[in-house]
């Protein structure tokens, strides 16, 4: 769409607002947040001006652009790890997990976002479980071990690795499979 034809559409009274990208000899590529608002002289029944605003973005696109970017990167180490990768909000319910961690558990993604933390653990009791949350919530972290029951309903040993992230309100988890190392410590 063309300037002419947004301009048109603007005197007849829709406001728009569009992104495009300039080229400045002593400021380079910029990119610009453009904004027409229709606008009538007082008394005048018809529109008779548009209000242009024009916002360099550059900025906060290269910043949006970065954080993509470093999320993308996170995402792929998540995913690679060898690692379970889970996260539970303050009241337990999963909010994300990995492919190492839905293999462990044996519960699909999906199917694992819909339970909460006790739903695996058969051994936390509500009140272990609310001293464990106050313990995060305070800023602590931990590292502990517990059993998970699988889908099948098979119980394995986890050691686990817990911290309370604040800026999203959740307690990120790594944990790995400690069953033979268990098993191990018992015989001897």
């Amino acid at each position: 769409t063309g300037i002419r034809q947004r301009l048109e559409t603007c005197f007849m009274g829709t406001a728009l607002s569009f992104e495009m990208e300039m080229d400045y000899p002593h400021l380079g590529h910029r990119h610009l947040l453009v904004r027409y608002s229709p606008f009538k002289t007082p008394g005048n029944d018809r529109i008779d001006r548009i209000v242009s605003t024009i916002t360099d973005v550059t900025e906060s696109r290269q910043a949006a652009k970065i954080a993509s970017d470093n999320e993308r990167y996170l995402r792929a180490i998540i995913e690679t790890t060898a690692e379970g990768f889970w996260m539970v909000d303050k009241n337990g319910c999963f909010i994300d997990a990995n492919v190492t961690y839905c293999r462990m558990i044996g519960y699909s993604k999906e199917e694992l976002l819909t339970l909460r933390a006790r739903d695996v653990d058969p051994h936390l009791t509500n009140e272990e479980y609310s001293k464990r949350i106050n313990q995060f919530l305070s800023g602590g972290n931990a590292v502990f071990r517990t059993k998970h029951q699988r889908k099948d309903g098979t119980v394995y040993d986890v050691e686990i690795s817990a911290t309370w992230f604040p800026d999203r309100e959740c307690i990120i988890c790594f944990g790995h499979d400690i069953t033979h190392q268990v098993a191990d410590e018992k015989r001897i």
